[in-house]
């Protein structure tokens, strides 16, 4: 049996094979020329070699060709179907991939083990379900809602208010209709110079002057007027010039003056018995015998004075009314002034005439003083009595300060 060799792959089969069993080409070569090829030459080494393969010459092919004995697979189809196959394994691959779960994890649930019926009825349960809770939540955000409730009314517990410091608050409290509204109240002031006014309806003030505070609710407003007077907030130190002081004669008068009294005080005068003596401006005047109470009202601060009016004759002083009178004589002993006006700071002398004195004393300390010798000096605003006794008479002079 001899070896035949395709002229077109070059596979070697045996020759009873009219075609080649790998492309199927009928072999053309001479049975001569295949049989000597087949056997073996034995080379330099003494080993035989197969004899090479000859191609088959350009003219036997052509030969073939013409003799449309060439029935050989195209090479284009050839490499299609490599490429077909190419694709079908790589889709091949790709599908075993995405079925173990490598681009995507498959999630083991007890989801992947129920029925495809179960998981239909278990999907249509779970949307019920889902349903029902979003409609309960919907009535529970309903019920919790508050339902507006519009004002239909506004009143205020004060009409007006007034504020005698900066700084001092009051509050005011609105009262709405109906009792569940749920409207917000807005407080303003229409001059925050002069107070203010927060949330809650309290009012402070800022400077003397007045402002009109407005809660609104709504469509309807209520207001409250705010005065700031501070006149009488200021500190009162004011006092008088005298506290207590006597008048000897009908008409005589004295002046009393308010000291220290705030800037813009009002002052107002009164005499608790104008029988007794009157006052205007602070001015006294006695009218009859008597004690009477004057008062000087500065603001809010009262002020009084004991005002003591000793009316008496003007005879001549003896023994019978030396003492009464407050001058006179005993045995032709008399002063030499028995009425003087000072004032504070001034000073005269005072003696006895026709006598010794037995000491000088007065009758007000804080008003007037006197030393041994009878030099009287003006202390402060107020009416006293410089004395001295003689022969057992008290013998006085009158020394009035304005």
């Amino acid at each position: 049996m001899a070896r035949i060799t395709c002229d077109y792959c070059g596979t070697q089969y045996d020759d009873i094979q009219q075609r080649c069993p790998l492309c199927g080409s009928i072999n053309q070569s001479d049975p001569a020329q295949t049989e000597s090829g087949a056997h073996s030459q034995k080379n330099r080494s003494g080993r035989y070699s197969a004899p090479k393969a000859s191609r088959p010459s350009r003219s036997s092919t052509a030969a073939r060709e013409e003799a449309g004995e060439d029935d050989r697979i195209p090479k284009w189809l050839t490499i299609m179907i490599c490429v077909v196959l190419g694709l079908a394994v790589v889709i091949g691959a790709l599908y075993a991939m995405y079925a173990v779960g490598v681009f995507s994890p498959k999630k083991t649930s007890s989801e992947d083990l129920t029925l495809p019926g179960q998981q239909i009825t278990e999907d249509t349960d779970k949307d019920q379900n889902t349903q029902q809770t979003e409609d309960q939540e919907q009535e529970n955000q309903q019920e919790t809602t508050p339902t507006e409730v519009l004002c239909t009314g506004i009143t205020l517990s004060e009409s007006s208010v007034t504020l005698e410091s900066a700084g001092l608050a009051t509050t005011v409290t609105a009262t709405v209709e109906p009792s569940d509204c749920t409207e917000t109240i807005l407080w303003t002031s229409s001059d925050t110079t002069v107070c203010t006014v927060d949330d809650l309806g309290v009012i402070t003030a800022v400077d003397g002057g007045k402002a009109t505070v407005t809660a609104t609710c709504g469509s309807f407003s209520a207001e409250v007027e705010v005065e700031c007077d501070f006149s009488n907030s200021k500190e009162n130190n004011a006092y008088l010039s005298m506290t207590d002081f006597t008048l000897f004669s009908t008409g005589e008068t004295a002046t009393i003056q308010v000291l220290d009294a705030p800037e813009g005080a009002t002052i107002t005068w009164s005499s608790s018995n104008t029988g007794v003596c009157t006052v205007a401006g602070g001015k006294v005047t006695a009218v009859k015998a008597g004690t009477a109470t004057v008062t000087a009202q500065v603001n809010d601060k009262k002020l009084t004075c004991t005002v003591r009016c000793n009316i008496e004759g003007s005879v001549v002083a003896d023994d019978s009314n030396a003492e009464n009178t407050g001058s006179g004589s005993t045995g032709g002993n008399q002063l030499d002034y028995t009425d003087v006006t000072l004032a504070v700071g001034q000073s005269f002398e005072i003696c006895v005439v026709n006598g010794v004195s037995g000491g000088w004393n007065v009758t007000d300390g804080s008003v007037i003083t006197v030393d041994g010798n009878g030099n009287v000096t003006a202390l402060a605003s107020g009416t006293a009595k410089v004395y001295t006794i003689v022969n057992g008479q008290r013998l006085e002079c009158i020394v009035r300060v304005p």
